[in-house]
């Protein structure tokens, strides 16, 4: 799946339980772990992930490995827009699947995030690429971004 990029690194996570994938063409990113730094909540990783990655998706297992139903369908909807995005493997991050629910107020997982803002579960995905809006929305999302990232 090589539209998708797996966090690798959070403050605050052990580097052992970390089993995420980084992707071709996209940025890794790497938090402070030193010791002796602060370290950073859980909400404010989850919170820093969302407003660093214009598309994200917090799901069970990798896009090359969905670990859910849910997950592959909202995976394969995601990939047929044609667009990078990023993802988290929630079962790999405990602190991230504990916390998440409560952040958004939407207690299920997958959950795609857009431009900073929740989109929805599987179900929403679903049939928002059905009708076409999703990839106008992930289109968009990324079009804004690569904007963004070249300085224009």
């Amino acid at each position: 799946m090589r539209n998708a990029l797996g966090i690798s690194r959070m403050a605050g996570i052990h580097k052992a339980d970390l089993r995420t994938r980084v992707f071709p063409g996209m940025r890794r990113h790497w938090f402070n772990e030193r010791e002796g730094d602060v370290m950073s909540t859980t909400v404010e990783n989850i919170q820093r992930q969302i407003s660093e990655n214009p598309i994200l998706v917090y799901m069970k297992g990798t896009p090359q490995l969905p670990q859910c139903g849910f997950s592959a369908q909202t995976v394969q909807a995601l990939m047929a827009c044609g667009e990078r995005f990023a993802f988290v493997n929630v079962l790999d991050n405990p602190d991230i699947r504990a916390e998440l629910p409560k952040v958004a107020n939407w207690p299920t997982f997958p959950q795609l995030w857009v431009d900073g803002e929740l989109v929805g579960g599987c179900d929403i995905v679903v049939e928002m690429h059905e009708s076409g809006e999703l990839e106008t929305l992930i289109k968009e999302a990324a079009a804004k971004h690569n904007q963004t990232s070249s300085g224009a």
